[in-house]
């Protein structure tokens, strides 16, 4: 299994926002969210996991997510016309500011520090 994580910033008082969409993520949308997660072809994710941390300079929120591709999943995933994926993704700017089909949130970050046992 492969795996990569991002760190998203929370906008200013967008943290109720933010709860509330995973909960509905977790909630009403529980089964289109996995299909989401399973989908292009073998390269679908295993693991998703989330943590809100405080930092210095506001709220961010961690995703780590694993596979068997998470990269070709998640760059498939921007580019999906599905209506739930295309929801999920305009929440995600709502609340980070990011917009994923931007050039500039192309890049992924750079591993620099990888130690197991």
């Amino acid at each position: 299994m492969a795996s990569f994580a991002i760190t998203l910033p929370v906008l200013p008082d967008k943290t109720p926002q933010l709860k509330r969409f995973l909960q509905e993520v977790l909630g009403s949308r529980r089964d289109t969210h996995k299909a989401s997660r399973q989908s292009f072809g073998g390269s679908g994710l295993t693991k998703e996991l989330a943590w809100l941390q405080q930092t210095p300079q506001g709220e961010v929120v961690i995703v780590y997510f694993e596979g068997e591709d998470p990269v070709r999943w998640f760059q498939e995933w921007i580019a999906s016309p599905d209506p739930y994926d295309q929801w999920f993704l305009q929440e995600v700017k709502s609340i980070t500011g990011i917009d994923f089909h931007s050039p500039q949130a192309e890049s992924l970050p750079e591993p620099i520090f990888d130690w197991h046992r």
